[in-house]
């Protein structure tokens, strides 16, 4: 008899992954909106690939979609394996752009810092302690849970009714953990809606399991990877470890379409912008 079982809401049959490649695209590359407002970005670092990622947000913040940017993670960016994995593949990318590399010692959070510290004052002539009205650093997290954890303690996330999640893809776990740590910490649900950043140019949901550079299924690799997090088939898997609390993604979708729509961005935005910022594909 072929097991079958529900993650995020949507039901795998058996245990091989290339048997079930319609329901891990579903799973991995839910079909958030991208159009509607939400009172905090927070922005997950993920090594070299954070900026990409805070590359979205500054997208959201110029439309007016967000204000405020929590921008998340402690692990020194040079030191993760993510880093020394993927710097073959991003390393061209960020010296085409003119984007700076992390330095030594440097976490993902004060990295992303210091970039969106420069945006600030290039493109909208603000600095110091002005600047530091428009995003918080949580730079002392080890892993995701750390994320949530952490920020439930400020006030900026406290009051805010809503969140645009944004990182690398794929974030359906990163949304299970922050359910996970509201049910601990008995605190009120926030609208969700989730960003999915795919820096590398040419990867979407209809070909991640055969697109490959060099001969590399870096796409296909890193998603499987994530996917055995939270493969309830496995015996050690996090929901079992408590890290994440499983969804209904149809149910959140439904429920991030009810944040007020994009309104449009405040005034004409400095033609300096959109040569700070730079292109990643958007799930």
């Amino acid at each position: 008899m072929v097991m079958s079982i529900s993650i995020g809401g949507i039901e795998f049959e058996g245990s091989n992954n290339s048997q079930n490649i319609g329901a891990l695209t579903e799973l991995m590359f839910p079909e958030f909106p991208q159009d509607v407002c939400a009172d905090v970005g927070i922005v997950l670092g993920a090594g070299i690939t954070s900026l990409f990622a805070l590359n979205e947000a500054i997208g959201f913040f110029e439309s007016g979609q967000i204000s405020h940017f929590m921008l998340c993670g402690g692990e020194v960016v040079n030191n993760l394996l993510v880093t020394k994995i993927y710097m073959q593949y991003f390393s061209p990318l960020l010296k085409k752009n003119e984007l700076p590399f992390p330095g030594d010692g440097e976490t993902e959070g004060d990295y992303m810092a210091r970039y969106l510290k420069n945006y600030l004052t290039k493109t909208r002539g603000i600095s110091g302690e002005e600047a530091k009205k428009f995003f918080t650093v949580e730079n002392a997290s080890k892993n995701t849970g750390d994320h949530f954890h952490n920020i439930a303690e400020l006030d900026v996330y406290k009051k805010a009714k809503s969140v645009n999640l944004i990182g690398l893809l794929p974030l359906t776990r990163a949304l299970m953990t922050m359910r996970a740590e509201e049910a601990k910490n008995l605190s009120p649900r926030k609208i969700a809606t989730v960003t999915n950043v795919i820096p590398l140019p040419g990867i979407n949901r209809n070909n991640w399991d055969t697109f490959e550079i060099g001969g590399v299924a870096i796409a296909k690799n890193f998603i499987l990877e994530e996917f055995d997090k939270i493969d309830k088939a496995k015996r050690l898997n996090y929901f079992k470890s408590g890290f994440c609390l499983d969804v209904v993604l149809k149910d959140e979708i439904a429920l991030a379409k009810t944040l007020e729509p994009s309104r449009s961005a405040v005034g004409k935005l400095e033609e300096t912008v959109a040569d700070y910022r730079f292109g990643t594909n958007r799930i």
